[in-house]
This record gives C-alpha cells, sequence and structure tokens, in this order.
C-alpha cells in the first residue's frame, strides 16, 4: 500500500491553489490500454508543452530524428538522421534549426513525441514523453554552453491506490541532467482535455489537479519547469533554475503522431534512436526506457535512519532538479524497532564513554558523547521549524544504582571526567544515597546521576519527516519487502534490488534496515545481530494515588541488568529492559528477528514492578496495561555502522544501534545523504570516528551482543 489514511489525507490538505479532480481509470482499464500499447493512456495524460522566445530571438523547436516532418514520417537508417544544428553566438539561440515559424501567442506547428511506457510494479505505471532538438545552448564569446543535439522529457508516474483506481500521481521533468520531481497536485498549472481540444490550453492558470500539466521549455537549454520565468535571459541563469521560460507558443501533441513513434526497442523507432550516436544527448528514449523504473536513490527502511535520510535529502531550500528517491518499507512506516522503542531521548555522559575509553582512548570516546548531546537541541529545533507535533519533553534523566560496587566504579569515572574539565559533564550531578532517594523516588537507592534528557514520541516524529519528505518528492512504498540485492551492478552503474513486487534498480543504495541488515548484507552477520526486546505500558488505577514522576531514568540493578523508563504527558509510564531476566535463553531473544511473539520468561517481569520499585506507588494498582517486542540491531562493538559498505561502491549503510538510536540516528541519516547524495567523505561529515563503517569492523575484536 502506499500510504496510511490520515497521511494522505494530511498531504492532500495541503495542496494549494484551485483544485480539480484528475481523472481515475480503473484497473481492468489500465491493463486493456497498456495491452493496447500505451497511445491512449499517453494520450489521456499528454502535457502541453509551452515554448518561449527572449530578446526577440526564437527557440529551437522540437522536430524529428531521422528527417520527418508534420506531413512525412521519419525514416529509421543512418542516412535519414537529423543532423545536429551549428552553434551560433548567444542569444542567437534557435539558429541553424528549427523555428516555431507563427506569430507569438499563435499554437507551434506540430513536433513528434517519441513515448514509452514501463509496468514498473502492481501499483505503478511511467509513461516517458520524449522530445528531441538539433542543439542546446550556445556560444558566449569562447564558452561554449550547449551541445549537439538534445533529448528531454516527462515523465509521467502512474500510482494505482487500495480501491485498485489508477491515475497521476507525479510528474518529472527533465532539467539540466536531473528532474523537477512533482507530486501531481503541486503542478501549478493544468488543463482538462476539453480546454485543450477547445484551443483554450493558455487559459486558465492556477488551476491545479487535471488531466494534461502546463509545461514550460526554457528558451535556451530546454530544461522543463512548471512555472513561468521571464525575469532573467543571461547565458548564466541559462544553465540554472532562473532560466527564461514563458508561453510565446504552444502545441498539444495530436494522437496520430503517439502510433507513429512509440520508441521502445520493441519498435524500429526505438532502434534506431538507440542505436545512433547523439552525442552528449545520450539520454535517448531506449536508454531511458531502460532505466525509467530506476530511482536516483533508494532507501531500504522505513525507520528512524531511513525517515532522516529522507528527510535531508528534500530539504526546504533545495537548488536544482529534485532527486528521484523511493523509500521501501516491507511492513507499514515506522512498523520496527523506532516505532517500538519508549522514545528516550537520552544522551550517555559517561556510563558508555567508559568503555569506548578504554578500548579507544578519551578523545574518540568524547566524539561519541557530543555527538549524542547535540541532538537534544537538534530536534528541538527541527520540531518547532516543522511543527511537527510528536510530543517532545525536555527533562532531567536520572542513572540511579542499587548495587554499591558498581556506583563506585563509575563514580571514579565521573570524578576522572570532572577533573579534565570536559565541558559537557557540567550538566552531570552526583546523587547520594540521600539525594536519590528523595529525588527519584527509589527504593534501596545507593546514588546515581541527573543530566539533561527528553522524550518523544517515534511514530509521530516518523510521520511527521516522511509527510515532509513526501510532499517534497518522495515516492514510499510500503509492503514491499526487498528480498535481495543484487551482487553486480548493470551495465548502466545501478544496482538491481529485487523485491515482493518486482526489481527497482537504484544508482545509490540506503540500508536503514538496523536488526535485519545482515539479510540483505550478509557481511554485517558478524557485526550486526538482530536482538529481542521488552517493552511495555503501565498505568495507575483511576482514581487510585500515585507519584507524580517527570524525570526519565535508567535502574541499574546490578552489573549488566537495568531497566529504562520514561513518563508521558498523562502520567502513564513506558518501561522496558530487564534483559538479565532472560540473557541465558538465547534462543528467545538472540539472533531473533520475529518481533511478533514475546519473550515468554519476562513476560509477567513488569506486574507490580512501579509498587515494588518506587515509593509513592504503593496504593497505584498500577497494571501492565500493553506489552509488546522489538528487534533492535546490536552491533559486536556497541556502536552504529554508518558510511559506504566495504567492497560495495554506491551502497551506504546506517544500521547498528544497539537500542540507543534516539540521540544518534537523525544526524546519521543526514551524514549518509551527504555521502551518497554529494559524495563526501566520511571524515566530512562531523559523525563521530567510531562509527565508521569498516572491512575491519566487520570480522569484530568485540562481541558486547551476549553481555
Amino acid at each position: 500500500m502506499w500510504l496510511n489514511s490520515w497521511m494522505r489525507a494530511a498531504i492532500l490538505a495541503g495542496l494549494t491553489g484551485s483544485v480539480a479532480a484528475v481523472t481515475q481509470i480503473t484497473d481492468d482499464e489500465m491493463t486493456s490500454l497498456l495491452n493496447a500499447g500505451g497511445v491512449e493512456l499517453a494520450n489521456r495524460y499528454a502535457p502541453m508543452w509551452f515554448f518561449g522566445q527572449s530578446q526577440n530571438q526564437p527557440p529551437c523547436y522540437p522536430t524529428w530524428a531521422f528527417g520527418g516532418s508534420p506531413t512525412t514520417p521519419d525514416i529509421y537508417d543512418d542516412a535519414h538522421k537529423t543532423p545536429a544544428a551549428p552553434q551560433c553566438q548567444y542569444p542567437n539561440v534557435g539558429c541553424n534549426c528549427r523555428n516555431p515559424d507563427v506569430g507569438i501567442g499563435n499554437p507551434g506547428p506540430a513536433f513528434p513525441v517519441y513515448y514509452t511506457y514501463q509496468h514498473c510494479s502492481d501499483t505503478e505505471v511511467r509513461v516517458v514523453y520524449n522530445l528531441f532538438y538539433e542543439k542546446d545552448g550556445a556560444t558566449f564569446g569562447a564558452i561554449q554552453t550547449g551541445h549537439d543535439y538534445d533529448w528531454e522529457r516527462v515523465i509521467v508516474i502512474h500510482s494505482r491506490d487500495s480501491n485498485n483506481m489508477w491515475a497521476p500521481s507525479r510528474a518529472l521533468l527533465s532539467a539540466h541532467s536531473g528532474y523537477h520531481n512533482l507530486a501531481w497536485g503541486d503542478i501549478q498549472n493544468t488543463l482538462t482535455t476539453d480546454e485543450i481540444n477547445a484551443g483554450d490550453a493558455k487559459d486558465p492558470d492556477g488551476v491545479q489537479n487535471n488531466d494534461h500539466p502546463k509545461v514550460y521549455v526554457a528558451w535556451s537549454k530546454h530544461p522543463n519547469f512548471d512555472t513561468r520565468n521571464t525575469g532573467f535571459n543571461d547565458p548564466i541563469s541559462q544553465s540554472l533554475e532562473d532560466a527564461f521560460r514563458s508561453q510565446d507558443w504552444w502545441h498539444f501533441v495530436e494522437t496520430q503522431n503517439y502510433s507513429k513513434i512509440r520508441a521502445d526497442l520493441s519498435t524500429a523507432a526505438g532502434q534506431a534512436l538507440g542505436a545512433a550516436d547523439w552525442g552528449e544527448a545520450s539520454s535517448n528514449p531506449p536508454s531511458v526506457h531502460a532505466t525509467v523504473c530506476k530511482t536516483d536513490i533508494l532507501i531500504i527502511g522505513g525507520g528512524y535512519a531511513g525517515a532522516s535520510a529522507a528527510y535531508h535529502l528534500f530539504p526546504e531550500d533545495q537548488h536544482g532538479a529534485t532527486p528521484n528517491v523511493v523509500l521501501l518499507e516491507a511492513r507499514e512506516l515506522c512498523s520496527g524497532a523506532t516505532g517500538r522503542n519508549g522514545g528516550h531521548l537520552r544522551p550517555d555522559p559517561y556510563s558508555a564513554t567508559a568503555k569506548y575509553t578504554e578500548r579507544y582512548g578519551i578523545e574518540a570516546a568524547v566524539e561519541v558523547v557530543r555527538f549524542e548531546i547535540a541532538h537534544m537541541k537538534l530536534l528541538e529545533e527541527l520540531v518547532r521549524k516543522e511543527k511537527i507535533d510528536c510530543d517532545l519533553t525536555f527533562t532531567r534523566s536520572l542513572e540511579i544504582y542499587l548495587d554499591a560496587d558498581e556506583l563506585a566504579t563509575m563514580k571514579d569515572f565521573y570524578d576522572s571526567l570532572v577533573d579534565r574539565g570536559l565541558d559537557f559533564i557540567d550538566d552531570v550531578k552526583y546523587l547520594s544515597q540521600e539525594e536519590a532517594q528523595k529525588i527519584a523516588k527509589v527504593r534501596n537507592a545507593q546514588g546515581g546521576f541527573s543530566f539533561s534528557a527528553g522524550h518523544l514520541w517515534p511514530y509521530k516524529l516518523i510521520a511527521g519527516l516522511i509527510r515532509i519528505a513526501i510532499a517534497r518528492g518522495l515516492n514510499l512504498q510500503t509492503s514491499t519487502m526487498v528480498t535481495e540485492i543484487g551482487q553486480n551492478r548493470t551495465p548502466e552503474g545501478l544496482w538491481p534490488v529485487s523485491t515482493n513486487r518486482g526489481v527497482i534498480c537504484a544508482r545509490k543504495i540506503i540500508l536503514a534496515t538496523n536488526a535485519f541488515t545482515s539479510a540483505l548484507a550478509p557481511e554485517y552477520s558478524k557485526a550486526i545481530v538482530p536482538c529481542k526486546g521488552l517493552c511495555t505500558h503501565i498505568e495507575a488505577a483511576p482514581g487510585a494515588p500515585y507519584q507524580k514522576l517527570p524525570e526519565t531514568y535508567v535502574i541499574r540493578h546490578k552489573p549488566g541488568a537495568f531497566i529504562y523508563q520514561i513518563s508521558r504527558n498523562d502520567g502513564s509510564i513506558i518501561v522496558g529492559g530487564a534483559k538479565d531476566t532472560y540473557k541465558d535463553i538465547h534462543e528467545q531473544w538472540y539472533n531473533n528477528p520475529d518481533d511478533g511473539t514475546l519473550v515468554k520468561s519476562v513476560e509477567h517481569y513488569f506486574d507490580g514492578y512501579m509498587q515494588r520499585t518506587f515509593f509513592g506507588w504503593e496504593d497505584s494498582q498500577a497494571t501492565v496495561k500493553h506489552i509488546w517486542t522489538g528487534v533492535m540491531g546490536f552491533s559486536a562493538d556497541s556502536l552504529p555502522h554508518i558510511g559506504e559498505i566495504p567492497g560495495k561502491p554506491g551502497q551506504f549503510i546506517a544500521a547498528g544501534f544497539n537500542g540507543h538510536g534516539m540521540p544518534v540516528a537523525f544526524l546519521c541519516g543526514k551524514a549518509i545523504v551527504q555521502m551518497a547524495q554529494q559524495s563526501v567523505s566520511f571524515q566530512e561529515t562531523g559523525l563521530p570516528r567510531l562509527f565508521e563503517t569498516s572491512s575491519a569492523r566487520l570480522d569484530p575484536v568485540y562481541d558486547d551482543t551476549l553481555d
């Protein structure tokens, strides 16, 4: 399925402008149209192209690739290949090539559309409308701004909904080696077929969600836009988003043109177009057809890391063409560990730091601490800026020790951090036994620590991030299980990815699969292990007395034995952990990816937990209202794996968060996007050095997963 109903409604509610209703077709109609060669499907939703002139210079107008004309067809052999048009000095961008040759404001002459289509999956069909030009750009002094020949296109993506009805969902408008990726309802100007047939294509403007998008072709280099821009006609702007485009001429492609120029390799046209040398204009119709079901970046996994990556791939102030990004989730959005955890936004300023210091030195350990603390302010700013309602609450976290010896060991390490004068340690307060029992209300507390932390509702945060990404161009596909990633790239440099709904090819892959990583990347089988955990929701009886607990908690009973806990805003409690009670029963939790069954040996551990643990809860009659499991990705060395997968260029990983992803995953998602999209090195991302995945870490020195 595409999206759950509330998210779909929220997205549709955000559309602006005058909104019409795009024509839907049934599943049977779609099948019939495809079986008939796609001609009528292409015609029903064809773009209306507008071509404008500037500085009294007409544009280079679309034409036939093999010598055709409005009255004669192409002849598909090399002898009839249309010659490239020589370049002229700017602003004479239309010299030596076909011009509209009609007065401004009149319909332009006919031109061919070399169309193809692909049935990408059971819920997606893509129709490609290709236009051919004899050249692109002009010369400016000694600078060559263009090249021989030019192929540009509009791709209309048709999607099937849960009622088995099809309609256009997105349009990809080629622009400067990329695409403007637009939700159909966001296209600024659309027309009905009746308006076009009546010659009313210029008006109305501002009506969205009709069947035919208005596409404005830039004057010099032919990128496609859904908006006009008549303010910039200098040479530099023609290669940018400011490229001049207007609606001086228009033309709706007539039905008869389609039947002659279907251009995939099943036709003579496609075979000739694919065999010809178009110089730098290599995106001819058959080559695009072969990869139209591909994506620039494929994210696998709809949890925190995947949602963060999707969000950062579509920044609000993005310049240039938007990337073609698909996110695949095997089940529902945020259905794995992210949606099942307690939302404990809790950096670890000293506990894990002790282990990292012993293994890697204080400098590397401190990088991790500062990175986690940075998430606090960052998420506060994110939630405020994007107006995401996710119950984000800031408070103090209390780490309480019931074992005096364990407390003493940690107190010694804490004192060493204080002695070093580290900035973040100022926020950490040591609690004596008396203070711990008074502040934390925990029975038998020997002492502990207090520091800044927070909590939130993870599902709401992830849904908010995904909703924003969808509005900006993300293609989300839920109920789509990836079964295999091909071992080798295609000749086009794409990674083939098999799913339960078909194959998709991607230039870059981001594995945000956490516990399930080794199923798709077996080299991580020793480095990241799926480990099951337990979580509960506890409430006091209605009207019963109980002590409010505004802080979050980690309560350590003895070395290796702890629980974590947050209080919801309604006073109820989310509590999980207690791994020590089932640690030795490996088959119930270790290397166990089944999150649909409980860990039986601990199923009743939290019955009466609040009454026996906290002062002020003795008469609360608190009971466990809900209990569930989640599967976490535990790394052998307790550190996430972030970066390019060794030996697999173009595949990236953000996984192995050890049940500690809330103060880690958001910035890891941002960093993985920088590496995948912008070719930034790991070192340039600002991530802690210990997070970098590597061949050495795939054969771990440590094994913390059974501790």
